[in-house]
């Protein structure tokens, strides 16, 4: 962590068992799921020299994410609209692909990564109507959460909120419903 911005590297899972349309395609772009650690990463990522590396994600204050991997990398742009709505734009960027083979794992790897996007977005989508229901008035977070623990209380400096008035809870961190 940063005074701003964050950077992490996740682990993929080496015991993971793709069908054989996942291994055919994983020869050509492993994005985010991937069993094979054949690929060395691009210079610059993996700092802890994982073995099972699959992704470094480099979180730049306030709403803007790129994410590194072995054969591409994608960024996201929070866009605030109102206090219960945001724009999530989520682009993916790959080499250009030398042959048929390459474009096939490329678009591949784009419909799977939609599909954890889809999942990851639902989950925010309830966990957002569970706190505008208001029968909670303030929001913890875990000790595994953080991450999120940082952005909250960078957001809640930047925007003077624990000097506003924001009730402060556990590490300083603002706890707003």
């Amino acid at each position: 962590m940063f005074d701003l911005h964050q950077r992490w590297s996740l682990p993929a899972n080496p015991d993971y068992q793709p069908s054989p349309l996942e291994a055919a395609a994983y020869r050509y772009a492993s994005f985010v799921l991937k069993n094979d650690f054949a690929h060395q990463p691009p210079a610059g990522v993996n700092p802890a020299n994982s073995p099972n590396w699959v992704i470094d994600i480099n979180a730049v204050f306030p709403n803007f994410t790129i994410d590194m991997l072995d054969s591409g990398y994608f960024t996201y742009n929070f866009w605030p609209l109102a206090v219960d709505r945001t724009l999530w734009e989520v682009r993916t960027y790959f080499p250009h692909p030398r042959n048929a083979a390459e474009r096939f794992s490329q678009e591949h790897a784009r419909v799977t990564f939609r599909d954890l996007i889809m999942e990851d977005a639902s989950t925010m989508e309830n966990t957002q109507s569970v706190i505008a229901s208001g029968a909670k008035t303030y929001f913890n977070f875990q000790d595994e959460e953080l991450l999120l623990r940082h952005d909250n209380k960078v957001l809640a400096e930047y925007i003077g909120a624990t000097k506003q008035g924001g009730k402060a809870g556990r590490n300083g961190v603002a706890n707003h419903a």
